[in-house]
């Protein structure tokens, strides 16, 4: 697979993710399930996909009604999937973290960063997906990776949504081909005196 395919593969798959834990209720999730499916088939490693495609295929085979209350219960209405929560129970860093996301993110080239849920998981996911520069981006990438892996820790066996979370926890971890030369430390911020 060359750069361009694997560049391509990355993105899609974080579009799938994106999906899949966005609020199925929100907006038409069922008429735009079709053509999220059709991105799932060209993802690779196949076996990953699969993973991605059952966990899909669980959640559109339930009635919209059914699927709407697992999503409640299982993120308290979208609450659970705010990256600043998972990553400090004190309400003070969480702050101070969703206050920083903003300025990176808008730095980063997303528009609309400002906005209140800046830190909401589906929303972070599909920025990396569409990031201008998302080898920018990696040390994003592994604290949304770090957090899905927790809240998957967190969430019932039998639930669809834990095979997303874990396929955003484990997807690349091992073996990553590398996308571009990532740098080591954050770019300067263009905000700053």
């Amino acid at each position: 697979m060359n750069e361009t395919a694997i560049r391509v593969n990355w993105r899609r798959m974080w579009c799938v993710l994106a999906f899949g834990l966005t609020n199925p209720g929100a907006w038409g999730w069922a008429e735009a399930l079709p053509e999220v499916q059709g991105w799932v088939t060209g993802l690779l490693p196949r076996n990953r996909a699969k993973v991605l495609e059952r966990a899909l295929a669980d959640l559109a085979n339930l009635p919209a009604e059914e699927r709407a209350q697992l999503y409640w219960r299982t993120f308290a209405g979208g609450r659970r999937l705010a990256l600043s929560r998972l990553e400090f129970s004190d309400t003070r860093y969480q702050q101070a973290v969703r206050t920083a996301l903003r300025l990176r993110l808008s730095a980063a080239g997303w528009p609309t960063a400002a906005a209140s849920n800046v830190d909401a998981l589906p929303g972070l996911m599909e920025f990396l997906a569409n990031a201008p520069r998302p080898d920018l981006l990696q040390d994003l990438e592994q604290r949304i990776k770090a957090a899905c892996r927790k809240l998957a820790g967190e969430v019932p066996d039998d639930n669809p949504y834990r095979r997303l979370l874990q396929m955003a926890g484990e997807y690349w971890t091992e073996g990553k081909p590398v996308l571009t030369q990532r740098p080591t430390r954050m770019p300067p911020n263009p905000h700053s005196g």
